[in-house]
């Protein structure tokens, strides 16, 4: 019933995600800093490319599961659940001790947009298949396509920046409900408040979705 709400009659779906947030780590240490405290490699993240990202307790259980891409060489942003950012950057502001990272989150909105394209046929992009783009006020994220049955090939975007046109984008229900069942299709789960310390990266099929690198 929530794919109902994207069909050939209403190609394209626009909402502003109240229930995702942006943090970003800025200084000349964060790429090293974060390299020691999430699942992905930080070191050679270009800019350009998106990757998923887990943050694990002492137990190896995730406490945060992220988006994370930079836009400069000592810049990184990582997006994710807003009711696990706060405590997020609490519990990594612990360990910056002398590195040179300040984390700060931002207030920038978070939007996203679903448009059916015309069936290629073709294989599916895997899950870490992911790239941004930026013109400096706007950081737009090409997520992984999905195929729906007998709605087609459905594209993902998230858009985030201080470009004054995204904070006036609306939070719309109908297509709220849309993103909350493709993020479902997708495969690729999202840790929020109620879920934190629960599962182990695997127990999610992290590894097999990019969000594990082992070789880090």
């Amino acid at each position: 019933e929530e794919m109902s709400t994207l069909d050939n009659s209403h190609a394209r779906s626009e909402t502003r995600l109240p229930d995702w947030a942006l943090m970003v780590a800025r200084g000349k240490d964060a790429r090293a800093f974060l390299h020691g405290q999430l699942t992905q490699d930080m070191d050679h993240l270009l800019p350009g490319e998106v990757r998923l990202a887990g943050y694990c307790s002492a137990k190896g259980r995730l406490l945060a599961t992220l988006w994370v891409w930079v836009n400069a060489q000592d810049e990184v942003f990582l997006a994710g659940s807003a009711d696990v950012m706060p405590s997020l950057l609490k519990r990594l502001s612990m360990f910056v001790l002398r590195a040179d990272c300040k984390l700060q989150l931002l207030d920038w909105p978070v939007v996203a947009e679903c448009t059916i394209k015309e069936s290629t046929g073709g294989d599916l992009q895997p899950g870490w298949a992911v790239h941004a783009s930026s013109d400096g006020s706007v950081t737009t994220i090409h997520l992984p396509e999905i195929d729906l049955p007998g709605i087609g090939r459905v594209a993902r975007v998230l858009r985030t920046g201080t470009e004054a046109g995204l904070s006036q984008v609306a939070v719309s229900e109908p297509a709220l409900d849309l993103w909350h069942g493709l993020e479902v299709a997708s495969g690729i789960a999202r840790v929020v408040a109620s879920t934190q310390d629960q599962f182990v990266p695997q127990m999610l099929n992290w590894e097999l979705v990019g969000g594990v690198n082992f070789k880090k």
